[in-house]
């Protein structure tokens, strides 16, 4: 595998430590975590069906987020498993019966994590990522959670940065940066 990349959670010295003594440098790509609390959600239109899948349509899912980032359908058969997983909600914008849009939530305890939400290409600009996130942040609330959190790259002056602005605009704010290290 030739692109990986570490995260680095704020106080992680040992693994900074670990990592630099390994030749791994800084990745231009710093990314933003977020947290939100649980008042409920902005709402969100899209002309897309949003909806919870479960186990029997992780395909859907799947497929969506693969498209969506760009990656190889065998990621897309990875990303499917994860619906009907204990403490895994998975959500797909469908336009008809094509899954154009993916989202999940994991939710432990008081905690969620939003992540995974990506949407194809042909579909983008059609509020689906928005009306993702109100659909999992509604169900992290409804399942108890009061502290939620998810992450996005943060832009680069000039860039185009939808996901940073659509989360934003979700209710959450930036907790920390967290940079990324790679090989050199």
């Amino acid at each position: 595998m030739k692109n990986w990349i570490v995260h680095v959670a704020r106080g992680a010295d040992l693994l900074n430590t670990l990592c630099a003594a390994r030749g791994l440098t800084p990745h231009p790509r710093t990314w933003a975590k977020f947290i939100r609390d649980n008042r409920a959600a902005p709402v969100a239109a899209t002309a897309l069906a949003i909806r919870e899948v479960g186990a029997g349509e992780g395909d859907a899912f799947g497929a969506a987020a693969a498209l969506g980032f760009g990656m190889p359908p065998v990621v897309g058969e990875w990303l499917a498993a994860l619906a009907g997983r204990p403490r895994w909600r998975c959500f797909v914008g469908f336009d008809g019966d094509t899954p154009a849009a993916a989202g999940a939530v994991f939710i432990d305890g008081a905690c969620a994590w939003l992540g995974i939400g990506a949407t194809v290409g042909s579909h983008r600009k059609r509020g689906a990522q928005s009306a993702l996130l109100a659909a999992r942040i509604n169900a992290a609330i409804a399942g108890g959670c009061t502290l939620l959190t998810t992450e996005t790259g943060i832009p680069h002056g000039g860039e185009p940065a939808p996901s940073y602005a659509n989360i934003q605009r979700a209710g959450f704010a930036v907790a920390y940066p967290r940079p990324n290290l790679r090989r050199a």
